[in-house]
């Protein structure tokens, strides 16, 4: 059965950073109803779909995958040293006249598959660990072990980031994605 996907859509251009949620009608209330609770102050208003290009200009496109097996932990946002959209927004601010830029986060729920993996390495480093012949037991630090077990955990979803930028020139349309 097919996913429903939801995309969330961070849009850039000069002098105005836009958000944008694009969901299928089905799940639309579900959807705002979440974002309005992790985010009060929140104002959500259904719109018509952006234009992203301008005319005469070029495309870059670049998307972001993860390097290493979707079981290991990555980053969680409780352990940044430094608040992501800050970052993001600093970057986004620097788009000039003429250039838009997305950034593109599309999630579905994701099978069962990444977590029963992340289990089973579970299981055989626990099995390792009760081994006394096993001198070594695990080749991974302590803080990935309980990383793979706190997110095994929890839901996981199938994500595509892609960001989108658009300049007058190729070139600039480029470093836009590099920024």
């Amino acid at each position: 059965e097919q996913q429903l996907a939801v995309s969330f859509e961070i849009i850039a251009f000069k002098d105005k950073i836009k958000f944008y949620v694009v969901c299928p009608a089905k799940v639309a209330d579900l959807v705002e109803r979440q974002i309005l609770g992790s985010y009060p102050t929140a104002e959500v208003i259904v719109s018509k779909d952006y234009n992203l290009y301008a005319e005469n200009a070029d495309v870059a496109y670049t998307e972001l995958r993860l390097d290493k097996d979707s079981h290991l932990p990555i980053v969680l946002h409780e352990k940044l040293s430094s608040d992501p959209m800050h970052l993001i927004a600093g970057s986004l601010s620097k788009i000039g006249d003429g250039e838009s830029l997305a950034i593109q986060f599309v999630v579905s729920p994701a099978s069962d598959k990444w977590r029963k993996v992340g289990r089973a390495v579970l299981k055989n480093i626990e099995k390792a660990a009760k081994d006394p012949e096993n001198k070594s037991g695990s080749n991974l630090p302590q803080e990935v072990v309980q990383g793979i077990g706190e997110k095994i955990s929890k839901i996981g979803f199938d994500t595509t980031i892609r960001i989108i930028s658009v300049a007058k020139r190729k070139d600039i349309a480029k470093a836009n994605l590099s920024n």
